[in-house]
């Protein structure tokens, strides 16, 4: 039986406040649209009101040092694809979505990619921002049962 790798856990040190366009570096999706699902986003001590289809350029602006993203669900569709609705990973795997993006409590971080090698640059990419831990996701070992925060 083959297992296979469907995303990646990764965990900040609190309050390190996470990089969404670093953490996405090097992983071609200037083309694609994102959809947030769902968010909680301040930027010094008021909440931001997030826009719900955004480009790439949207994440560079949510990622800057005073905005602080304590929870976030986003989806990365090629521009041209449908959005659907993705509540559990077969959902994920059935959709033309690319990426999904899951934070929580501003440190806890998921992220399921169709594209291993996108998650692979994900991992890099985490190393080099300081993840204190690193966990592998595959069809046997992930415990998530919806793809919410």
């Amino acid at each position: 039986m083959e297992i296979f790798m469907r995303g990646i856990e990764l965990v900040f040190p609190q309050h390190c406040n996470v990089k969404l366009d670093q953490l996405l570096l090097n992983i071609p999706l200037l083309g694609h649209k994102f959809v947030i699902d769902d968010g909680i986003v301040y930027q010094k001590n008021s909440k931001i009101i997030l826009q719900q289809v955004v480009d790439f350029s949207y994440i560079q602006r949510i990622s800057k040092n005073d905005i602080f993203i304590l929870s976030l669900v986003l989806q990365s569709y090629p521009r041209d694809a449908q959005v659907v609705n993705i509540d559990v990973y077969k959902d994920f795997k059935e959709s033309r979505c690319d990426l999904l993006l899951l934070i929580c409590d501003g440190s806890y971080v998921e992220i399921y990619c169709k594209d291993k090698s996108w998650l692979v640059q994900c991992i890099e990419n985490a190393e080099m921002l300081g993840a204190t831990e690193i966990s592998i996701k595959t069809d046997i070992s992930d415990q998530r049962t919806g793809m919410y925060v």
